[in-house]
């Protein structure tokens, strides 16, 4: 019976330690498979700001938040993103908000822009309407949310809203 025992517990030791190593060389594979943020096109729309050309990460550490207005899911994150950006931007932080509209009335900038003002939205917001650069970022649902540090490397990505201290611990982190 002891030898059952024995056996079964080096069998369980030694599974744990072959899973360890596994998850620590998949963790450490997936931390260098870090990718390049996709740059915005020279032409396209944004409200809030000047085109900003080249010059959209600057060197700094950066929020790009796909979202559509009309979603309540991004309506109900725009708090968190508010308080980050009055705790952060002092420390560089910079905000992006790209547009992708889920409904057809959202795709039109006069929409758009009436509903920056009644939300009160400074950030600069890129409209999206044919989902070029929700393609590039790999965004799947709204809202979905990119930190981006400033070797243009996204750092940390979320899909769906939730897991505010993680998204805020990983922008402390790029800072």
């Amino acid at each position: 019976m002891r030898k059952i025992f024995l056996v079964l517990i080096l069998a369980a030791v030694s599974s744990a330690l072959f899973f360890s190593s596994f998850c620590h060389a998949a963790a450490k594979e997936k931390k260098e498979a870090i990718k390049k943020a996709p740059l915005f096109p020279r032409s396209g729309i944004w409200l809030n700001v000047n085109p900003p050309g080249k010059k959209v990460f600057d060197q700094k550490v950066t929020l790009i938040y796909f979202w559509d207005y009309a979603s309540i899911n991004c309506l109900r994150e725009l708090k968190y993103l508010k308080a980050w950006d009055e705790i952060y931007r002092p420390y560089g932080l910079q905000i992006i908000l790209v547009h992708a509209p889920e409904f057809d009335f959202a795709r039109r900038k006069e929409n758009v822009g009436h509903a920056l003002k009644r939300l009160q939205i400074s950030y600069p917001v890129f409209l999206d309407n044919d989902f070029k650069i929700w393609a590039q970022y790999g965004a799947r649902v709204w809202p979905s949310k990119y930190v981006v540090n400033e070797k243009r490397e996204i750092v940390y990505s979320k899909a769906s809203e939730t897991d505010y201290a993680q998204t805020e611990s990983a922008i402390r982190e790029a800072l």
